[in-house]
């Protein structure tokens, strides 16, 4: 799959969390450390696994994006 386009795309699309564009768009950090991009609830692309492991521990594991 095309992991490094996900790994290209800029990572404020993940800082929030879990963003959602528009509704249906949805750019998501998941516990498995790798960043998605889903569309209506369906995941189209993956990132390389450990991708999202900064965006979890800054985010989840310190409290601090709660």
């Amino acid at each position: 799959m095309l992991a490094w386009l996900v790994d290209l795309l800029p990572m404020t699309l993940w800082r929030p969390g879990n963003l959602y564009a528009g509704g249906h768009l949805h750019f998501c950090v998941g516990w498995s450390d790798e960043r998605t991009v889903e569309w209506q609830g369906h995941q189209i692309i993956a990132g390389k696994p450990g991708g999202a492991a900064r965006i979890n521990e800054r985010y989840f594991e310190s409290g601090e994006g709660h």
